[in-house]
């Protein structure tokens, strides 16, 4: 029964943190609702032609910038953990969750067209600076990310939770970076909102139940 519940718990850690990176994508595709450098595409009117070696230079950029932030949280969260401090987040994460649910549920669905702000052709030789430096836009996802990576019982918990938001980040934009053609359409718009609005509730939910039992 206890391997059962621990498996639960390690599931949920999963989907979480995946989900609240899928959900940080989807910020990026709406304006002005991130501060910082905002998500370039490697295709298209502003943009460098894509290659293998520029979209994994600009991966390898972000996913650094993610275990960053990751050790970073998780080894305060190591010297400054109490059960006040815990309430406190999930408080906040709580409050953090409903405004993007209400955000998104308002919203029509975003449009991937405002994440080309930045030209990365004045990148082209840095790209994996432009991924690590893009990876601290602040958007609602990214600080519950980091509220919650405060809260993990080590380092390492940190960097896999980080990792996992880097992979739902990263699972939804590549089609976008290689330009694929059905993500202009309505239908991935849509499925992005949907992953943000799926997010909110689930990190709402998990935020309740572990307030309640710390």
């Amino acid at each position: 029964m206890l391997v059962f519940h621990e498996r639960v718990i390690a599931f949920v850690f999963w989907w979480e943190s995946f989900l609240l990176g899928a959900s940080a994508f989807a910020y990026l595709g709406l304006p002005q609702t991130g501060l910082g450098f905002p998500f370039p595409t490697l295709q298209g009117q502003w943009t460098v032609r894509p290659t293998f070696g520029r979209i994994t230079g600009y991966f390898l950029g972000r996913w650094a910038g993610y275990l960053i932030l990751g050790a970073l949280f998780s080894s305060l969260g190591f010297f400054f953990h109490s059960p006040l401090c815990a309430r406190l987040i999930f408080g906040n994460v709580f409050l953090l969750a409903i405004f993007m649910f209400l955000f998104f549920a308002i919203q029509v669905s975003p449009d991937l067209a405002w994440a080309r702000a930045t030209d990365p052709s004045r990148w082209e030789l840095s790209v994996p600076v432009l991924g690590g430096l893009s990876s601290f836009t602040l958007t609602a996802p990214m600080l519950i990310m980091c509220l919650l990576t405060f809260l993990q019982p080590t380092v390492f918990h940190g960097l896999v939770f980080a990792t996992n938001f880097f992979l739902g980040q990263a699972l939804f934009s590549l089609p976008f970076l290689l330009n694929v053609r059905w993500v202009k359409t309505v239908y991935y718009r849509w499925l992005l909102k949907g992953m943000v609005l799926v997010g909110s509730l689930s990190t709402l939910i998990s935020s309740v139940v572990s307030f309640i039992n710390t």
